[in-house]
């Protein structure tokens, strides 16, 4: 349980006995679903790299309201900053790749703080992360007759839902404590603030709607306060794939793992090219070409042109760190200048110059980005001077 206003349960049973008699038990498991409502299954992840993923965070009071009068708000106000951080080493590792990222947050209601943003791009990025950055986690808590900060995962999946994401992470620290039939009247409902079956029941009904158009949900269970039963009744009961575990200071690693999942194994190339400006921009239409051995590569675009962006992406079904080479076409009238790449921590991927390319070592886990640039040759004109001798004859003028 979660989110129980202790002192608002006293003063409501002193002054109200009606309400009191009215209230249904708390349930021992934290609000396990007693309805028949099956969880769906989880769809598959995508094959590829090249994902949109809708990022959802809780930020109901448990996360940094530490209330000394209440034995379910243990919380502390650096839980924020360690949740943004997490939240942004996500965003880290997907960049370049041809993914977008949204950011959602829920307490009582949910709110959309930016929705899928291409985050191939180091502006992509940077707008996803001053996003979350901006993600309100004070929802002016004052004790007793407060329920602004209370869980409701209905909310949470409806803001997610309809997007067009691939994969929804969805990060909570507790069980649901509301549903939407509750916000317009909450004193009416002696029971919010605690998890009861109702809350569970609209939350597994909005995550199963979420999997219906196609979304994975991948959950992240931090702390002790959630039973893991509810995680599993609106993702899956595989652990470690379905869900994962976490505690505050362990969420950013977690979500590194997730990011690993969803594209490890993958090399994607941003191709720039210098039309004779000295600007090196993105082009499309650039062919490229991995050699991996025996391991089978899926091209995203399939045909492994560069897309409008100028990137092409290529996940590698590995079974160990293998050796790859990446190459370009090279068009006529341009010069291959270099190649750099860098992985999902930003650093340096040290790389071998081979002909109109690179090799390197891709690992089971590498999200690696890579730049090839390319300059046109200057026009020129080539002038062959031929030389006809004449001899002049006698008489002649």
């Amino acid at each position: 349980m979660k989110r129980a206003r202790l002192r608002s349960y006293v003063a409501l049973a002193v002054t109200s006995m009606a309400i009191v008699a009215m209230t249904a038990p708390v349930l021992a498991d934290h609000g396990g679903d007693p309805t028949t409502v099956p969880t769906d299954a989880n769809p598959a992840l995508p094959g590829q790299c090249g994902i949109d993923v809708a990022l959802v965070l809780d930020t109901s009071n448990s996360i940094t309201v530490n209330d000394p009068l209440s034995p379910f708000l243990n919380g502390d106000p650096a839980n924020e900053g360690k949740m943004k951080d997490a939240a942004k080493l996500f965003v880290d590792a997907l960049t370049g790749t041809p993914s977008t990222v949204g950011v959602y947050s829920f307490h009582t209601v949910a709110t959309t703080e930016i929705g899928l943003t291409d985050v191939r791009t180091a502006a992509g990025r940077d707008t996803v992360k001053a996003a979350i950055d901006g993600t309100n986690f004070n929802h002016n808590y004052t004790g007793a007759l407060q329920f602004d900060g209370s869980t409701n995962w209905q909310a949470a999946f409806q803001a997610a839902s309809g997007q067009g994401a691939d994969v929804i992470v969805f990060a909570t620290d507790g069980n649901p404590t509301t549903h939407n039939d509750e916000l317009d009247n909450p004193l009416a409902d002696f029971r919010i603030g605690v998890t009861q079956p109702d809350d569970l029941h609209a939350g597994v009904v909005a995550s199963n709607a979420a999997k219906g158009e196609g979304s994975r949900i991948v959950g992240v269970a931090i702390g002790n306060d959630i039973t893991i039963a509810n995680i599993e009744r609106i993702t899956g009961t595989t652990a470690g794939s379905d869900y994962l575990t976490a505690n505050f200071d362990t969420f950013g690693a977690q979500l590194q793992q997730i990011a690993s999942e969803l594209c490890g194994g993958s090399v994607t190339v941003t191709k720039l090219v210098d039309e004779g400006d000295g600007n090196f921009v993105p082009t499309a239409g650039w062919q490229f070409n991995i050699d991996a051995g025996a391991a089978a590569v899926v091209a995203n675009p399939a045909d492994g042109k560069t897309d409008a962006a100028g990137t092409v992406s290529f996940t590698v079904a590995l079974l160990n760190d293998t050796p790859v080479s990446l190459t370009e076409d090279l068009q006529t009238g341009y010069s291959f200048v270099g190649a750099t790449c860098t992985d999902q921590a930003g650093a340096d991927v040290p790389t071998t110059d081979i002909a109109d390319g690179v090799s390197l070592t891709l690992g089971l886990d590498d999200i690696i980005t890579c730049e090839f640039r390319n300059q046109r040759q200057p026009a020129s004109i080539d002038l062959v001077k031929t030389v006809v001798p004449t001899i002049a004859q006698v008489g002649e003028v």
